[in-house]
């Protein structure tokens, strides 16, 4: 997310342009921060969804030497009775626990309805407002900074719901009644998600006279975008941000605003786009570094601060800086190690170097010492940097690699007893230089503190040190389930079972199923029996995941035996004028009409889907092995309650990779 600043406030007269090419970022002048005060750290929780525990999490937060949590206050939770907004006890205990540690926590006013809809009418907007405006009277004194609404732009493009001009009639209304409140509060538009397009439509709106600040949503884990070429990590993301700056520099009268990145980080799941927990450590240690780089930016949070379950598949399980136990992970102590530098530092300059994969940032610390963060971006490798005195005075200085607890105090001196170029070449007696000291870096910053204001980079060396292992990513996962076609197999037990609302839990689940799928010449027929109380089916054809439905996947393997990144899918349902089929996706992205014939009956408690679907239209041949999910959702007529699943990759997130795997019977 990106916050930015209304006009009101005041902003640095000299302008910090920053340039997209690696030469004009290595020649960036000193920065000066456009106010004194702290920058934010921070990471989402999730208390609104009951994860975890308020005071263990609160604690851990603190000791990391986070400042600022970022969670929901969702409308549909504390609107049991109309007009009457009571808070959850996990959430109030969660700000208690704030308020007690000195923490400055993101408010979400939050809306939690079916996916995609948004408050648009009058009646819903002045509703929404009240239920803020009882947020900021209930914490006024407490809490600055409140945020209306998450991801409003989520579906922007496919939902007029989702339009600018819709939030923006949202923003009008709740801006100046949250500030009539309390003046002091620190209003955050949506945090945009889909790109510049919307953010210029909600400027050209108005957006910077309807909001103190406007929050910005981007993550570089996986090809999307702006980052679908080129590296995956903190340089390309920070390098997209300071565009946004500019972008939105150009449309506020030449004035940078304050942005607020409320969301970005690197999943560590065990599939496509995952990453290993010491190269996320490096990759938080450099966004949060790198944050302070860019003109007006306030502060940085981490999606998200405990990871959301067990399944090392599910990337959003896997965002976590602790486990769901909250053990700390590596990143968790680097962020604590460079916290100091992060929040009370001011970022002075990026020094020059002769090598473009060196980076070395300066910062100027509150008690007049100086620290220097360096690492580079080439792997398999050491980079010696020699640092020369320059006007700094020869003072004793402290190392500490990002992730460590405690300093080790050198001395200024350099001797070159061995060459780092010719590794085999030992020079002896080399004569020491008094002025010199050096360094060798990787990819986790290493923080260097002293007087050093008039350091420059003398010469980098590159030490070679190919890794014992590529840490590659495999083509192909092996699934958890592998069965044979031509048999029962039921998805009923509460391993199965995952609930949607509050409503649902394994005691109420009422939902039971099995399926079988059996080669039939040159196709494929898939039968689903459905055991449920209750039927509730009257969405469109688009939506028909909404009500009672079920909804499979299939995925033919590619020419190189590796599962493919996009399967076939298909919603079936019964709803009032007969069976509906919906194919939600192609592997093969043909735009062809399906060719499943499908036929949905009841037989007294059980609802029966059969469907059958050409071998062709999947791509999947004769005898081979294929990828297979599937999902049962149920409506007790409240909205979406819980669904069964055999196999993920349906839902949350398509991705075939985490299809379990069908044999095809001889």
């Amino acid at each position: 997310m990106m916050t930015v600043f209304s006009k009101k406030n005041n902003f640095p007269k000299r302008s910090f342009h920053i340039l997209l090419t690696l030469a004009a970022l290595l020649a960036l002048p000193q920065v000066a921060l456009a106010e004194e005060e702290e920058f934010l750290i921070g990471a989402t929780t999730h208390f609104a969804g009951y994860k975890g525990d308020a005071d263990e999490n609160i604690s851990v937060f603190s000791q990391a030497q986070l400042s600022s949590p970022r969670d929901d206050t969702q409308f549909e939770r504390w609107d049991k009775v109309k007009g009457v907004y009571t808070p959850k006890d996990i959430y109030t205990k969660y700000l208690i626990n704030a308020e007690k540690h000195q923490l400055s926590p993101i408010q979400i006013i939050a809306h939690n309805p079916p996916m995609f809809e948004r408050i648009i009418t009058p009646e819903q907007i002045e509703s929404f407002t009240r239920f803020g405006e009882t947020i900021v009277r209930e914490n006024k004194g407490k809490t600055k900074y409140y945020q209306i609404f998450n991801e409003w732009d989520s579906a922007y493009g496919r939902n007029p719901q989702c339009s600018s001009e819709a939030y923006m009639r949202l923003l009008k209304v709740m801006y100046p009644r949250l500030k009539k409140i309390d003046p002091a509060c620190v209003v955050l538009s949506t945090s945009i998600c889909a790109g510049e397009k919307f953010l210029l439509e909600c400027i050209k709106g108005g957006l910077l006279n309807y909001c103190d600040g406007v929050s910005f949503h981007s993550y570089a884990f996986r090809p999307s975008g702006i980052y679908q070429e080129g590296a995956l990590d903190p340089e390309a993301y920070t390098k997209y941000i300071g565009r946004i700056a500019e972008l939105i520099r150009k449309h506020n009268n030449g004035k940078y605003a304050n942005l607020y990145l409320t969301e970005t980080g690197w999943p560590m799941h065990s599939e496509l786009y995952g990453y290993d927990e010491e190269t996320v450590a490096n990759y938080v240690a450099r966004v949060f570094l790198l944050a302070r780089t860019i003109p007006g930016v306030k502060g940085l949070w981490w999606y998200d601060f405990q990871d959301d379950g067990y399944d090392h598949r599910v990337f959003e399980n896997n965002f976590g800086l602790t486990t769901c136990d909250l053990t700390p992970k590596s990143g968790l102590y680097v962020l604590r190690s460079i916290a100091s530098v992060v929040r009370r530092g001011k970022m002075q300059k990026i020094l020059k170097t002769p090598d473009s994969s060196v980076r070395v940032l300066q910062f100027a610390m509150p008690d007049g010492s100086d620290v220097l963060a360096v690492w580079t971006l080439s792997p398999n490798c050491r980079k010696q940097i020699i640092f020369n005195r320059g006007s700094a005075p020869a003072e004793p200085l402290k190392l500490l690699l990002a992730g460590q607890t405690e300093p080790m105090v050198r001395q200024w001196g350099f001797r070159e007893w061995m060459n780092a170029l010719h590794p085999h070449r030992w020079f002896g007696f080399a004569k020491k230089n008094s002025d010199l000291f050096s360094v060798s870096v990787t990819g986790r910053p290493m923080l260097i503190f002293g007087k050093l204001d008039g350091v420059r980079v003398a010469e980098v060396k590159t030490i070679p040190r190919p890794a014992v292992k590529t840490g590659n990513f495999a083509s192909m996962i092996i699934p958890e389930q592998i069965v044979s076609s031509g048999s029962w197999i039921s998805f009923s037990g509460d391993m199965n079972y995952r609930m949607m609302m509050e409503s649902a839990t394994k005691e109420s689940r009422s939902i039971d199923a099995r399926f079988r799928i059996d080669v039939a010449g040159e196709a494929m027929k898939v039968t689903v029996e459905v055991t449920d109380d209750k039927h509730v089916q009257n969405f469109p054809k688009h939506e028909l995941w909404k009500g009672d439905s079920v909804q499979f996947a299939f995925a033919a393997f590619d020419s190189h035996r590796s599962m493919p990144r996009r399967g076939t899918e298909y919603t079936l349902a019964l709803g009032s004028s007969g069976p509906t089929v919906n194919r939600e996706s192609a592997q093969n992205n043909t735009k062809t009409p399906t060719q499943m014939k499908c036929d949905i009956r009841r037989e007294g408690p059980k609802l029966i889907y059969q469907a059958v679907v050409p071998m062709a239209e999947l791509g999947i041949e004769k005898g081979n092995v294929f990828g297979f999910s599937i999902i049962v959702n149920d409506n007790d007529g409240m909205g979406r309650k819980a669904y069964l699943h055999w196999g993920d990759g349906v839902y949350p997130a398509k991705n075939p990779l985490e299809y379990n795997w069908i044999l095809q019977g001889r």
